[in-house]
Parts: C-alpha cells; structure tokens; sequence
C-alpha cells in the first residue's frame, strides 16, 4: 500500500480486501476484526488474487468517486483505468401461472468504466470497451486503428493492456 506521504507499507501480517460497494479498503490481522482504512490516506493498494496475479487500484480524486479505480495500464505517456462498481439486484421473479419472468434469486451486478488519463495534457476521456469507442479515444491514431484491425478478439481488460503497451512501444498516443 502507498500512503500520501510517500510511505511503502507491505506488512505480511496484514490481509486485505476491497470492497466495490461501498469503495472501503478493509484491513484483519486476525480474521476476526476488521478495520477500514482511511481511504484519504491511501494513494494505491495491490492485492492478489487465488492465482498470485496482482491487481493494482489506485485513489484519484479527480474523477470524483470515493473509492478507488483498477488500474489496467499505468505508462509515460497515458493511464488506462477502470472503476468498478456493485449494485445488488433483488429477485424480480413473477408469474401468473402462464407465463413467469425475472429472476428467482438476489445477484450482484458489476458495472465498469474506463478513463483514458492523457498524462501531457492532464485531462480523463470516458470510454466503453468497444472498437468505436477506442477509435474515439485514441484520436483515430493510426497505430491504434492498426492494434484493432489486427486482434479482433474479445476487448477485456488484457486487450487493453496490450493495446496500451503496443502504443507506448511505438510512441504513439496524441
């Protein structure tokens, strides 16, 4: 975890969990108590998942959310990062004996949005992870249209980091 001062705090002792209903960063030591941290205080935080793969969220203030945004590409030139957030759906399952609709149960819903921060020219462009969209946002560069015309599989999160890292490898975001 960074703080605002600039401190590193890795302390195996702690465990940590994140939750994207409510933005908390949540702190145990013990698997008993457990301790929000002031999320003012915090810049980052990693955690790993069951597979050891890390994922890092970063507190910015600028897009005026309280909790923290995933960040999906971190790079000289721009930042690429994703907000997720929960909602919890109630079951709407109904019928008339004829015909039933809904779901017979509760769920929780995921929600993302993408922010491209333009690191020279200190502005956030909104996006969705689709071809149009990243067209849009990457000005119609030309290495960007090349990227897409040439991996025409699924956009998630890995698309857009190598999306990311083909552009910065060349040196071309605007």
């Amino acid at each position: 975890m960074g703080t605002l001062n600039g401190e590193i705090i890795n302390n195996p002792g702690n465990w940590y969990n994140y939750n994207k209903m409510t933005g908390d960063l949540l702190m145990t030591q013990d698997f008993k108590n457990v301790l929000t941290v002031d999320k003012e205080r915090v810049q980052f935080f990693i955690l790993f998942d069951s597979l050891q793969t890390n994922h890092t969220f970063v507190h910015i203030p600028a897009l005026m959310f309280d909790g923290f945004c995933k960040a999906i590409f971190i790079g000289d030139q721009f930042d690429i990062f994703e907000d997720i957030t929960t909602k919890f759906v109630k079951s709407d399952y109904h019928t008339n004996g004829l015909i039933s609709t809904g779901n017979p149960y509760d769920e929780y819903i995921n929600e993302s949005k993408y922010y491209l921060f333009n690191i020279a020219g200190n502005t956030y462009e909104t996006f969705i992870l689709k071809r149009k969209s990243l067209r849009a946002v990457f000005q119609n560069n030309p290495q960007a249209d090349i990227f897409l015309s040439k991996h025409n599989k699924k956009i998630d999160d890995s698309y857009m980091k190598a999306l990311a890292d083909f552009l910065s490898s060349n040196n071309t975001v605007k």
